[in-house]
């Protein structure tokens, strides 16, 4: 029997979504090591302005923090805060590489689930339904996680989870609602070799 075109969809959709879920996960556990380096080079951007303008107080090239105030803009203070918001809780800072593995082994099922479902397996629907779930579950323990954080850089990444547990939910319905005839034609043609 030839593969259902919504099986062909749904497989390509559960690479593409795994291989990012994936990417997405390695980039959550290093997260924190990012933030620092990104800190790191805020500061040092930061210093080396005070040091030019402590040098040199008459130069028009460098910043007057006084005279910025003055019209209303303070790059020194975006700076500050920007350098504020990459400060992460000490909590994200000790689970991120527990999530990250989380979100990685999730994706990893879901790239299985779709060699699956491509090749017609007999138990595919239930082994990518199960995935579905994990996945769903995982959304939304993480939005919540990340929504209470009350961190600019955590809080972020609400908007993807909840896109997330919407694209599970609406392939969970694809599987439900299209006929699962490919999937027992593949049963009976090995039972009967």
């Amino acid at each position: 029997m030839q593969r259902p075109t919504w099986v062909t969809i749904v497989a390509v959709m559960a690479w593409v979504f795994g291989g990012f879920g994936v990417m997405g996960g390695a980039q959550e556990i290093i997260l924190p090591h990012m933030l620092d380096m990104q800190k790191e080079v805020l500061q040092s951007m930061n210093e080396l302005v005070q040091q030019q303008q402590n040098q040199n107080n008459t130069s028009k090239d460098i910043v007057d923090p006084d005279n910025v105030r003055e019209q209303g803009f303070n790059p020194f203070k975006l700076m500050d805060y920007f350098s504020q918001q990459m400060e992460l809780p000490a909590w994200f800072r000790t689970y991120a590489p527990l999530f990250g593995t989380i979100s990685i082994l999730i994706s990893m099922s879901y790239l299985l689930s779709g060699v699956l479902m491509f090749m017609l397996k007999p138990f595919a629907p239930m082994v990518f339904n199960f995935t579905l779930a994990i996945s769903i579950l995982w959304g939304i323990i993480s939005a919540v996680i990340y929504g209470v954080s009350e961190n600019i850089v955590l809080i972020m990444n609400v908007p993807a989870s909840i896109t997330s547990v919407i694209i599970d939910i609406v392939l969970m319905i694809v599987i439900a609602l299209n006929s699962k005839e490919a999937f027992r034609t593949e049963r009976s043609n090995v039972e009967s070799l």
